[in-house]
């Protein structure tokens, strides 16, 4: 086979590929993403993980499940900045998960955003009243914002 043809059949065999990935079911397609996204993160393969995690996201903006695996895996590899984007759209696509909204509530503590933080805190609160973690992120936000005898209480 001539460089030409094998540089054509090469091409083909792409285009084929990328024709059968735009054709995939995207619900689908989401599910495998994560599926692969855990397999790498279970064998710490964070950075390829992402890529997974990503991809699914891209299938669907608003899949909280994905948006929190990909929160997580940044989080594993130190990337905060970008950890606390994910956790606060995971929180936001998943309003009933209280974890999700302690776990924004503390990344925003970080950044000092204590006002958002002390609502991810009482949105959590309000799905798990007694959820000490939530209450420990709403004390943290209230000092934060330097209304101490509340935090106190």
């Amino acid at each position: 086979m001539t460089k030409t043809r094998l540089a054509a059949a090469i091409l083909l065999f792409v285009g084929l590929g990328a024709a059968g990935a735009c054709g995939k079911d995207p619900e689908k397609a989401k599910r495998e993403y994560v599926s692969s996204g855990d397999r790498y993160a279970a064998e710490k393969k964070y950075q390829e993980a992402v890529i997974e995690y990503r991809n699914a996201v891209q299938q669907d903006p608003k899949f909280g499940e994905a948006r929190l695996k990909l929160a997580e895996t940044y989080e594993h590899i130190g990337d905060l900045k970008n950890a606390l984007g994910e956790y606060i759209r995971a929180a936001d696509l998943l309003p009933g998960n209280a974890d999700v909204q302690v776990k924004a509530a503390n990344f925003l503590l970080l950044a000092r955003q204590f006002e958002d933080a002390k609502a991810r805190a009482e949105k959590a609160l309000a799905v798990a009243p007694k959820n000490v973690e939530a209450q420990i992120a709403k004390g943290n936000a209230l000092a934060g914002l330097k209304n101490l005898d509340e935090a106190v209480a």
